[in-house]
C-alpha cells in the first residue's frame, strides 16, 4: 500500500514518496524487467495482493484492523539511442479494497517520463514526474488526503574529460484536495560538479538554492540553501559499494514565528556481498523535510538509519530482512535553530519478504512488516503490522 508502512527493500516496484522537499523526491522507477527488441525496449507486470493490517487508520488506542484487496499493474517503455540518448516512460496504477473501512477504498496513479539527449561532449536531460494518491501526510489525520505532485525537471552537461559540469532546474507542486490543508510549489536551481576518474570512482559538488511558495493566508514562504560534496565507489570484483554525502543547509521562512535552521545534512549507504547468494546493506541519512500539515513548525529534523540481509536459496527461493529507525524532531517556533522542547516522533519498523519464483514470468510472496511510532504529543503515536500475500505476474 502507498504510504502505509515503512518497508526498506533494494528491489521493489514502487517506491514510497513521503514528505520530501521538491529536490528530495525519490524516483519510483526501479529498473523494470525490460525485454529487448532492437532499440525498443518494454516491460509489463500485473501483481495482486490481499493484505490484513492490524491497524488501519493508525490510531493510538483500540485500533480498527481491516483486509485489503491490492492489484497493482504497471507498464514501461525505453528508446535507446547513440551516445546513452534515450526515451522512457513508466505508468502504474494501484487500486486498494478494504473491506471493512470502505471509505478508505482508492485509486492511485503514477506517471513517469524522462529523456536524455547525449552528444560527444555534451547532453540534455528532461523529465516530469506525476503522481496522484492518497496518504497520511499528517498522521493526526484518521482518514486519507488526496494528494496531487508534480516534479518538472530539465538539465544541460558537457563532458570535459574526467569532469562534468551540470546545471538542472527544477519545478515541484503538491495540492490537497481538502482546501483547508496548505500546499506548496517550489523552484530549484542546481548547479553540479561531477568528477569520474574511473568506473569505480566518482565524486559530485552541488550547491542548491530552492524557492518554496506557499498560499498567502499561511505567510511562510522560504528560501533553501545547499552545498554538498559526494563520493561513490563501486567494485564487483570485492562485491563492494558505497556512497557517501555531507553538506550544509539554511532554511530561512518569511512568516512570523517560523525561525529558520543552519546546519549540517548528509548521508551514507553500504552494500556487501560476501557471497553469490547473501548481500549486507545499511544506511544513515541526516536530512531536513517540509512539513506543511504538522503543528507547529514548517518542516523537521530527520535522522535514519536503515539494515538489512539479503539471502538467496538457489535460483527460485529469496528472502529479506530489514529493520529502520527514523528520528524526526520538529522546529521550534521559539528558538532559533533550537529543536529542543517540541514535537519528537521516533518510528521503529521491522520486514521480512518471501519470494518464490515458479518461472520466468511468475512469481509468489509473502510479507511481514511491524511498526511502532512512539511521540511526545497527544495521538501521534501508533502501532501496527500488516501481514500480505502477493503473485506478480511479468512479461
Amino acid at each position: 500500500m502507498f504510504f502505509h508502512h515503512i518497508m526498506i527493500s533494494a528491489a521493489i516496484s514502487f517506491i514510497p514518496i513521503g514528505q520530501a522537499s521538491a529536490a528530495q523526491i525519490p524516483t519510483p522507477w526501479d529498473a523494470p524487467r525490460f525485454h529487448d527488441k532492437g532499440p525498443l525496449q518494454y516491460s509489463a507486470s500485473l501483481e495482486s495482493l490481499y493484505q490484513w493490517d492490524s491497524n488501519v487508520r493508525h490510531q493510538a488506542a483500540d485500533g480498527k484492523s481491516d483486509h485489503i484487496a491490492v492489484v497493482r499493474p504497471v507498464l514501461a517503455a525505453r528508446v535507446t539511442g547513440p551516445e546513452d540518448s534515450y526515451v522512457s516512460a513508466l505508468f502504474q496504477l494501484e487500486g486498494e479494497r478494504f473491506a471493512d473501512t470502505i471509505e478508505l477504498t482508492t485509486l492511485n496513479h503514477l506517471a513517469d517520463v524522462r529523456a536524455k539527449l547525449g552528444a560527444r561532449h555534451g547532453y540534455l536531460m528532461a523529465s516530469e514526474l506525476y503522481l496522484r494518491t492518497n496518504d497520511r501526510t499528517n498522521t493526526v489525520f484518521a482518514d486519507r488526503v488526496r494528494r496531487e505532485e508534480n516534479t518538472v525537471r530539465a538539465g544541460v552537461g558537457a563532458i570535459l574529460l574526467d569532469w562534468k559540469p551540470e546545471f538542472n532546474v527544477e519545478f515541484f507542486k503538491r495540492l490537497y484536495s481538502d482546501p483547508t490543508l496548505p500546499g506548496y510549489t517550489a523552484y530549484t536551481l542546481e548547479p553540479r560538479l561531477i568528477w569520474e576518474k574511473n568506473e569505480r570512482n566518482q565524486g559530485t559538488l552541488s550547491a542548491r538554492w530552492e524557492h518554496l511558495l506557499y498560499p498567502e493566508t499561511t505567510a511562510r514562504d522560504g528560501n533553501v540553501y545547499e552545498g554538498r560534496a559526494a563520493w561513490a565507489y563501486a567494485s564487483a570484483g570485492s562485491g563492494v559499494w558505497l556512497n557517501a554525502n555531507a553538506g550544509l543547509q539554511r532554511r530561512i521562512y518569511r512568516g512570523p514565528g517560523i525561525t529558520g535552521y543552519f546546519g549540517p545534512i548528509g548521508e551514507g549507504n553500504a552494500r556487501y556481498v560476501p557471497r553469490d547468494r547473501i548481500a549486507l546493506t545499511a544506511g544513515y541519512s541526516w536530512s531536513l523535510q517540509e512539513a506543511p500539515l504538522e503543528p507547529p513548525s514548517a518542516y523537521y529534523r530527520q535522522h535514519a538509519l536503515n539494515a538489512g540481509v539479503e539471502y538467496k536459496t538457489g535460483d527460485r527461493l529469496s528472502s529479506r530482512l530489514s529493520q529502520s529507525l527514523i528520528s524526526q524532531l520538529y522546529g521550534d517556533n521559539t528558538r532559533q535553530s533550537d529543536f529542543s522542547g517540541q514535537r519528537r516522533d521516533t518510528t521503529v519498523s521491522t520486514a521480512f519478504t518471501e519470494t518464490y519464483r515458479l518461472n520466468e514470468h511468475t512469481s509468489l510472496s509473502g510479507n511481514f512488516s511491524w511498526e511502532e511510532r512512539r511521540s511526545n504529543t497527544n495521538s501521534q503515536g501508533y502501532h501496527g503490522f500488516i501481514v500480505s500475500f502477493g503473485c506478480k505476474f511479468e512479461i
